[in-house]
């Protein structure tokens, strides 16, 4: 009976001993592990700590950057300023509402890309320190599904903003106003002038 009993406790020993000497035998492997973890550690819209509490339609400022034609397109470039006297993040597609010239709702289609015509926008939390700004794209059709032509087409002549994590909304005017035919894109946010390139 003592030889069974001594069995299981010398092989607890053993595991013991073995996993002791596993995890300083190779200090590379235990930095691999630790690494594998860290993703799950942080999910990929939380906001980088140091970038202050979320940014809300009270701090920012909604600018147009400009526009350029491309076949069959219109791209509108904007950004949202930091007006405030504190750091706050955004993160993100901000919402979007094409408005005419007296400011009524225009049908707009939109959908959060990360890669447009124009290249790769890819979403990442981003810190606004006082006066700074993060920039996005919308490219709206300016033909109509039978192609050539304006036919059933909207000018638009402003457009209305929807920071994320918020609700409240800022309009900023487009000058001299843009044909859109209701199927558009939103990039993500780019730091800067990023998405204006």
């Amino acid at each position: 009976m003592g030889r069974t009993l001594a069995s299981p406790l010398a092989a607890i020993a053993a595991m013991t001993l073995t996993a002791a000497c596993g995890s300083t035998s190779d200090p590379s492997a235990t930095h691999v592990r630790a690494s594998s973890r860290a993703p799950e550690a942080r999910s990929a819209t939380a906001p980088d700590p140091t970038a202050g509490r979320a940014c809300t339609s009270a701090d920012l400022t909604a600018v147009f950057m400009g526009q350029n034609g491309a076949t069959g397109n219109v791209v509108l470039s904007f950004a949202l300023r930091n007006r405030g006297s504190s750091i706050c993040h955004t993160y993100g597609w901000p919402g979007v509402e094409f408005l005419g010239a007296g400011g009524q709702g225009l049908r707009t289609h939109s959908r959060r890309v990360t890669r447009d015509l124009l290249g790769s926008t890819p979403a990442s939390v981003i810190a606004l320190a006082p006066g700074m700004w993060a920039s996005f794209r919308v490219v709206a059709t300016d033909q109509s599904s039978g192609g050539g032509s304006t036919a059933g087409c909207q000018v638009a002549h402003a457009l209305q903003i929807i920071a994320p994590d918020d609700a409240g909304m800022m309009s900023v005017g487009i000058p001299g106003g843009a044909y859109e035919c209701m199927v558009t894109t939103v990039s993500a946010l780019q730091p800067g002038n990023a998405a204006t390139r």
